[in-house]
């Protein structure tokens, strides 16, 4: 498979396509040995230009002049950092969820109407194990491995990055509510729904299960009560506390999918 960018300039009369790199270039970068912080050292670290030549030195020559970029990703590159990748570059990035928000109000708009943000991070990973009720998920048994080989270990630097946003919003009249370590579970982001955030701030690991993956695809043939997970969304998904205070279950077991 290979990348495309859509390059749309404020002279441009219609849209550029520049190709950028085969998807294979970037999983075979992507693909470090260690843990996630030693990954995260050599990828936005040490091994850092040979980052950027993958993914932006087809679209540096383009963009020489621009002191502005806003940036809509998809597939692979959700799981690049580009605010990490692109601190040290002459432009103010900005990244969108998609293309349309282009057209939305203009940013003294758009700063009015956000006020209130809910931040979760410095998750307690370890609370998903606590329960001893077996699971015949195998997304949730591949998640309990996970966590016990180290795969999804804390990600300490977490409390630090809520805790910078709160201040933030702190000073600028922005309503906040946080939720840190264990009560930093499911049941809390599932009740978010009753209240009106303008943004959700979530610290976490994700995740995503291949239907073929090694120990997945042979439960999923003799446990009939997986017949979801056929369904990719319900191999992919976030980690949060599990939090057995406010009720154990199915929507509480920090398993979000």
């Amino acid at each position: 498979m290979n990348y495309f960018a859509l390059l749309l300039k404020k002279e441009s009369e219609y849209p550029k396509l520049i190709h950028l790199f085969r998807e294979k270039d970037l999983e075979d970068f992507m693909n470090k040995e260690g843990n996630v912080q030693e990954r995260m050292d050599v990828m936005y670290g040490s091994q850092k230009i040979e980052l950027l030549d993958i993914i932006w030195q087809p679209l540096s020559h383009e963009l020489e002049d621009s002191s502005n970029i806003y940036l809509s990703v998809s597939g692979l590159l959700h799981m690049v950092s580009f605010p990490a990748l692109m601190l040290d570059q002459p432009f103010e990035m900005h990244l969108l969820g998609s293309t349309r928000d282009l057209i939305t109000p203009n940013p003294a708009e758009r700063q009015e109407k956000m006020n209130r943000i809910a931040l979760f991070g410095d998750v307690a990973f370890g609370s998903i194990n606590e329960s001893d009720v077996r699971s015949f998920s195998s997304v949730d048994n591949q998640i309990k491995k996970g966590l016990e080989s180290g795969l999804f270990n804390d990600l300490q630097y977490t409390r630090q990055e809520v805790d910078t946003i709160e201040k933030i919003f702190n000073s600028a009249n922005g309503m906040v509510s946080k939720w840190i370590g264990k009560k930093a579970s499911e049941k809390m982001f599932r009740d978010l729904n009753k209240d009106n955030y303008n943004i959700i701030h979530l610290a976490t690991h994700g995740f995503y299960f291949k239907k073929n993956s090694p120990g997945f695809s042979s439960t999923l043939a003799v446990l009939n009560h997986n017949f979801l997970e056929d369904n990719s969304m319900f191999r992919s998904g976030i980690l949060l506390s599990r939090d057995d205070v406010h009720g154990a279950g199915k929507n509480n077991d920090g398993i979000l999918t």
